[in-house]
């Protein structure tokens, strides 16, 4: 296993943090190492998905993203009370562009119940790079993960946690690529609050591999560990989602609601390839790099 510490502004803090701990905490909330994909409701319609910038242009309102643009939620088909388990969804506040996906606490579920969104299925489940930028505004509050995974084949791809202690774990296979008898989940870093940064998976998947990623922006990313894939071997769509315990720590930083802004979900099926960003992460990125 690889792990770079990267040097760049606040990133280089949260990693400089994370290197001199003789030890971390333990999040009781991780559980037993799990391969399987998580339960996807159905999509109807052609895969095209590349991405999104969650703006008004790409026919994105602020509101519940169930059903929107081919996202799914948790229980989506679920129509009776209390209805799909989602978080609060479109929000007028993104990563320099007006709006946002936020994940957030349901208070329709108990403490402990996923809840977020799938995105639609893209277009290429062989892309080997996805990145996604996130500003997490919670103390102490939920676990959120991204789950890139392969419902056709029964299990995730990779799996990344941004907890409640502060860590950033990766579900891994100690024992090397293959069948995932070796599961465990990795410490990889300290997570920055309330700023934005990107965090990028660059898959191998004919060697089983994956190098993780993170920076202040999309075009300046430092590796930060490389792990194995303990089971699926493309990505069809990717999980967001909390453990709705929001309410279990300490507040925002910001003031503002509790959870984690999710933009610019971008799948890059060659590198430089500009061609296929949404027209909101488009915009935004062309913005970060004057």
């Amino acid at each position: 296993m690889m792990r770079v510490v990267g040097k760049v502004g606040m990133m280089a803090a949260a990693m400089a943090v994370f290197a001199a701990s003789s030890a971390f905490a333990v999040n009781p909330r991780l559980g037993t190492p799990n391969a399987s994909a998580i339960a996807s409701p159905d999509e109807v319609g052609p895969r095209t998905f590349n991405g999104t910038g969650f703006e008004q242009a790409e026919g994105y309102n602020v509101g519940l993203i169930s059903n929107v643009n081919g996202w799914r939620c948790f229980g989506a088909a679920n129509l009776t009370p209390p209805g799909p388990r989602c978080s609060s969804g479109v929000v007028a506040k993104g990563n320099g562009s007006p709006q946002s996906l936020l994940l957030d606490m349901n208070p329709n579920f108990p403490n402990g119940t996923n809840v977020g969104a799938f995105t639609p299925k893209f277009k290429d489940f062989l892309t080997p790079t996805f990145n996604l930028d996130m500003r997490i505004d919670d103390v102490g509050g939920a676990d959120y993960t991204v789950t890139p995974q392969t419902p056709a084949q029964g299990f995730s791809t990779s799996r990344i946690i941004f907890s409640y202690t502060g860590y950033v774990y990766a579900l891994d296979d100690l024992d090397g690529p293959g069948p995932g008898t070796g599961l465990g989940f990795v410490a990889i870093a300290i997570a920055p609050l309330d700023t934005w940064f990107t965090f990028q998976f660059d898959y191998d998947y004919a060697n089983r591999s994956v190098v993780y990623s993170w920076g202040p922006d999309k075009l300046n990313l430092t590796p930060i560990y490389t792990g194995y894939l303990y089971g699926g071997t493309q990505v069809e769509e990717i999980v967001l989602f909390s453990d709705n315990f929001q309410n279990g720590g300490s507040g925002s930083i910001s003031g503002g609601p509790v959870g984690t802004y999710i933009d610019n979900v971008i799948a890059k099926p060659e590198p430089g390839t500009l061609a296929m960003l949404g027209i909101g992460a488009l915009l935004a990125l062309r913005r970060r790099s004057r």
